[in-house]
């Protein structure tokens, strides 16, 4: 058995919702997601490791990249826009989209634990906010640093936690 064992996927997932949960958090969230096209879930997978003194290795970018396309574009942002458009109209449907939002969501978070595993410096300094910044780079080479900015005032928000 590993001296420091990466936390099990279900751990973060519970991590995550519970920081998901704090007041302001959502907004924040919806803002970073909206305004820049950045992926909540790996945003907040980075900061439950990161507050645990666990860094991710600049070595698993390249196996981050692709799930952002993947995951977030290809199948999150749509289910989200279409999950929004029926918050009005029908309240059941509403409901079993937002359901399945989370279970995308989940599928994520338990392929990017893949990729973090074996990838990961213990006890690291600064591990939230290098883990913050690699997973902004895993969105891609054009963000404005506005992005960058987002992602790290989250991060503060939550790392007194």
């Amino acid at each position: 058995m590993s001296r420091n064992p990466f936390p099990t996927n279900d751990a973060l997932w519970q991590e995550i919702v519970a920081l998901y949960s704090h007041e302001g958090v959502p907004a924040r969230c919806m803002r970073v997601q909206d305004s820049y096209g950045l992926c909540v879930t790996l945003l907040l997978l980075a900061i439950a490791v990161g507050k645990r003194g666990i860094a991710i290795h600049e070595g698993a970018l390249p196996a981050l990249k692709p799930l952002v396309p993947r995951w977030h574009f290809t199948v999150l942002v749509p289910l989200r826009a279409a999950r929004r458009a029926l918050r009005e109209t029908d309240t059941v449907t509403y409901g079993q989209a937002k359901a399945l939002e989370l279970a995308v969501e989940r599928g994520l978070l338990d392929e990017a634990c893949a990729v973090l595993r074996g990838r990961a410096l213990w006890n690291a300094e600064d591990a939230l906010p290098r883990n913050l910044e690699l997973m902004v780079d895993a969105h891609g080479d054009e963000l404005p640093d506005a992005a960058y900015a987002a992602a790290e005032n989250l991060g503060r928000l939550l790392a007194a936690d």
